[in-house]
Order: structure tokens, then sequence, then C-alpha cells
């Protein structure tokens, strides 16, 4: 849930977006996060696919909650820390498994 929460902030606040809520609903950013994370992180996780599915849609129905208010204002703070911890390893990973991509 938190690598969803720090991978959607820049687009997200880019876009205008204040809410995790609001950056799910958009047509162009729901459609980012969901693809990433099916297509691109849960591969890199090696753990059972049906598993990593319900587990992704848990938080996406978390973050489609009206009753929820995160503002991606919060998620931004310490966000270099959060993108090591939470994105990083997971993008090295798709890296390690595509070899089509280079980190410079």
């Amino acid at each position: 849930m938190n690598g969803g929460h720090t991978l959607m902030l820049a687009p997200a606040i880019l876009s205008g977006k204040e809410t995790v809520k609001e950056s799910i609903d958009h047509e162009f950013l729901g459609k980012f996060l969901s693809e990433t994370i099916f297509n691109e992180v849960n591969p890199t996780l090696g753990l059972d696919e049906n598993e990593l599915k319900d587990f992704a849609e848990e938080v996406f129905d978390r973050f489609r909650n009206p009753f929820i208010k995160h503002y991606q204002a919060s998620i931004a703070l310490y966000f270099v820390s959060k993108f090591k911890v939470r994105i990083l390893p997971s993008l090295l990973k798709y890296v390690e498994i595509n070899q089509n991509y280079r980190l410079i």
C-alpha cells in the first residue's frame, strides 16, 4: 500500500489531485497505478500470483474509500527516504528480471 502511495505521488501532485481517492479515481492516474502494480511490481515480488492480485485489489479498494482522506501532501513528507525503501527495491528487481533497461 505504501509503495502505491509513493508511486502515485508525483503524477498526482502534477495533476492537481489532493487526495489518494481523487488520484485513484482519475482516469489516467488510476490506470497508471493499476498497470504498474499488476504488470511491473507484482512480478518482482516472487509470491503467489493470486495472493498478490487479491492484496493489490484490497489496497485499491482502500484507496477508493470515500471515508479516508489521505492527502498527497502527507505522503510527500520524507519522500526520498520512502522512495528508497518502497519503490527502489522493486525497480531494481524489475531491471534485473527484464535486463532490457539500465539505471544510470
